[in-house]
């Protein structure tokens, strides 16, 4: 009973991201998921390497208003050990198993004993993974027992198996939601392509010059247009919003 209770709540979940037109309906439809799962708390952190204003916490609902507020204002999600924590794991964990899977730094550390203080508690963390490097975390946060603790018996891991699709699921409407707001991708030349394409190689100016046949100050033209197409400052930068957004591979 409880599996296929799990199960009819997972498909009117899909449902309604069928139908979410912004990024809070995808979160709001998840967190009445995870309510009806035993959970009280819900927040989403979405990291694009291509587009840093758009990483970052984007949706929290039943954490202390204050500690959130918080959160963004100081940027704790630099010392949040669980996020980074999650997105080098393949399976859910418990937040407090994060230092028990990385080392955490005395930051990291002071970080969840604040977080311990402002009322944290306990939770999962689940990770998602989108197109284009784009990650997703999700955290679960619930009052008392575990959710999935053993007296759920064994339709524990089924249930939390669920749980996670619909977090990769969620993460996965999320970026395409972005991107269908996003402006277009920059049309490149061929000439342009080649250029990238061997900057992304490691090669310099000159290298490149040599490979493809023609001057260095061509070169340096083609890697000026690249920086104002992809509105960077440098090589670095300008590779690495290039592979996040599948102009180039990695």
């Amino acid at each position: 009973m409880v599996k296929n209770a799990s199960e009819a709540r997972f498909r009117r979940f899909l449902v309604r991201l069928d139908a979410a037109e912004a990024s809070d309906d995808v979160w709001s439809a998840a967190m009445d998921l995870a309510q009806a799962e035993g959970f009280a708390r819900l927040s989403y952190l979405h990291h694009d390497p291509a587009a840093p204003e758009l990483s970052g916490l984007s949706f929290a609902r039943g954490f202390d208003p204050d500690w959130i507020a918080a959160y963004r204002d100081e940027d704790l999600v630099q010392v949040d050990p669980v996020p980074w924590t999650a997105m080098g794991e393949s399976d859910p964990f418990r937040w407090s198993r994060a230092g028990a899977l990385r080392q955490m730094s005395q930051s990291e550390i002071a970080f969840m004993d604040r977080f311990r203080a402002a009322g944290g508690g306990e939770g999962l963390a689940i990770q998602a993974f989108g197109p284009r490097r784009r990650m997703g975390y999700i955290g679960l946060g619930h009052d008392g027992a575990d959710p999935f603790g053993e007296a759920e018996g064994r339709h524990a891991p089924e249930r939390l198996r669920l749980l996670q699709a619909a977090c990769q699921v969620a993460h996965l409407r999320v970026c395409g939601l972005l991107d269908a707001s996003a402006r277009p991708l920059p049309a490149l030349s061929v000439r342009e392509r080649e250029v990238l394409t061997w900057m992304a190689r490691g090669k310099s100016n000159p290298a490149i010059a040599g490979i493809l046949g023609c001057s260095a100050h061509t070169v340096d033209t083609h890697v000026r247009r690249l920086f104002a197409k992809l509105d960077v400052g440098d090589r670095i930068s300008c590779v690495v919003r290039a592979t996040a957004v599948g102009l180039v591979s990695a």
